[in-house]
């Protein structure tokens, strides 16, 4: 791997990967690029570290000479000298073969920690009707498999938390009342956890109102306690009601298209980009669902991470600065790099400016048009004599 060749000097500064070098919560590995789960050679980690301190070092030489006044020295600049005593601590301890050995033993050591509190969180949720089924103790020791927990470790602490709690197992899940799954709404019934998902997107207002009062959480429980404890945490953790429906919606049901208003749906996130783009009902709607976060919920849930991710990485610069519209424009073409680029054009494309004597007028006139969100001017150039 050639980790100089993968530094990109514009993405740095606009996805403010640049904050990495100097934030003090940051570890080595990540100051310099680089996942501290994936092993690098001596070379790897030197071009890293090259490629980056070589670019504070160039705005240390802009800040240096006084050039107070560019856009990206007014905001680098004041983390210049932190950023660059930062790297050298990074450089000095991953190049140095024995400090990185017992510095990545340190780091391994606080991953196994997470990993544990994470699950300990979802053993916890398991366990908040104070029973254990069979099949929740088989669900929770996959989860702790995922979360790279060995089988020993993860029954251990299952019954660290069972015996915290006063928890008892029953080794088989309970009969459903008449057999059958059976989840009803005012105006429908869903018979499957598929259905249900369709339900739930169909009237989200009662779904809230059942999440919000516990009732969805004791009828999922009566027919699958597993999905009860995964739709639970899902809830927990959630910021908001709407946050934790769409999560649901699609855990149960992945395929069903992501709506965006009532008779307004998209089947992936292309013709999503597509819908959004439509007018500017469908984009004022987009845009607070991108912001409230349902739209990257949704991204992650259907397997599309990265999309969700790479939005992320600049979502705090459009909200702090409240480009709200900017900011959407920008995500549009993360869900559908294909779309056509926003653009002004101006009719007629060039203008003949006439020379006007002293003491009189003319007029020209001429059209601007804006297609999509695009933030731009014009500029006149190689002024006329008299004009």
């Amino acid at each position: 791997m050639d980790t100089r060749s993968k530094f990109n000097a514009e993405k740095y500064d606009q996805q403010d990967e640049w904050k990495c070098a100097f934030r003090p919560e940051s570890n080595h590995y990540q100051r310099i690029g680089l996942d501290s789960e994936r092993q690098y050679s001596t070379q790897e980690i030197d071009e890293a570290y090259q490629a980056r301190v070589n670019w504070w070092k160039a705005r240390k030489k802009q800040r240096d000479k006084g050039e107070e006044s560019n856009s990206l020295i007014k905001k680098v600049g004041p983390y210049i000298d932190d950023a660059l005593k930062y790297l050298g601590q990074a450089s000095a301890c991953l190049l140095d073969a024995e400090k990185k050995r017992a510095y990545d033993r340190i780091l391994e050591k606080s991953r196994t920690g997470e990993k544990e509190a994470n699950f300990r969180e979802s053993v916890g949720f398991a366990l908040a009707g104070r029973r254990l089924f069979g099949t929740v103790r088989k669900a929770l020791l996959d989860t702790a498999r995922e979360l790279g927990i060995d089988s020993a470790r993860g029954q251990q602490i299952i019954r660290e938390e069972m015996d915290k709690r006063g928890a008892k197992e029953v080794p088989e899940e309970p009969e459903g009342p008449v057999g059958e799954f059976r989840y009803s709404v005012t105006n429908g019934v869903a018979h499957n956890p598929k259905e249900l998902a369709g339900l739930l997107l169909e009237h989200p207002e009662e779904a809230k109102e059942h999440l919000e009062d516990g009732v969805f959480d004791r009828k999922i429980e009566q027919y699958d306690a597993s999905l009860a404890v995964k739709c639970r945490k899902i809830l927990k953790q959630a910021s908001s009601l709407d946050i934790a429906l769409v999560e649901i919606i699609y855990n149960l049901n992945p395929s069903l298209p992501y709506r965006l208003l009532p008779r307004a749906d998209a089947r992936n996130p292309e013709e999503l980009a597509m819908l959004i783009d439509r007018d500017l009902k469908h984009w004022e709607a987009g845009k607070r669902q991108l912001f409230n976060e349902q739209i990257p919920t949704w991204l992650r849930t259907i397997g599309r991470k990265s999309v969700a991710e790479e939005w992320f990485k600049t979502a705090e610069q459009y909200k702090a600065t409240e480009r709200h519209d900017e900011g959407l424009e920008y995500f549009l073409h993360l869900l559908n790099p294909a779309m056509a680029l926003p653009r002004l054009e101006m009719n007629p494309p060039k203008l003949r400016l006439p020379t006007v004597p002293g003491g009189e007028r003319t007029t020209i006139t001429f059209t601007v048009s804006n297609a999509d969100y695009c933030i731009g001017g014009h500029q006149f150039v190689r002024p006329r004599a008299n004009l």
